[in-house]
């Protein structure tokens, strides 16, 4: 997506950052530094130590209100939990 992006945007400006849950069993235990080491490899012009969260589900959200003017998810249902 990163590399699609710039070549239909060159002129805009965009910042990207990765977000995801990883509590125990969701994840493997080396889930968040290959992820970080594949993105780092594959996008190396983006800081992804500094724009890449792992949070628990019930932690808060990471970000502050109206931080994004974007977003793209995917595979996020399984983490949605009913609020009463």
């Amino acid at each position: 997506m990163h590399n699609c992006l710039r070549k239909l945007r060159p002129n805009v400006k965009i910042e990207f950052y990765g977000y995801d849950v990883v509590d125990h069993g969701v994840q493997t235990n080396s889930f968040e530094s290959k992820t970080l080491k594949f993105l780092e490899k594959e996008c190396p012009e983006v800081n992804w130590a500094a724009n890449l969260r792992f949070i628990s589900a019930n932690d808060s959200w990471p970000f502050e209100s109206d931080f994004f003017d974007f977003v793209v998810s995917n595979q996020v249902l399984e983490h949605v939990q009913r609020a009463d």
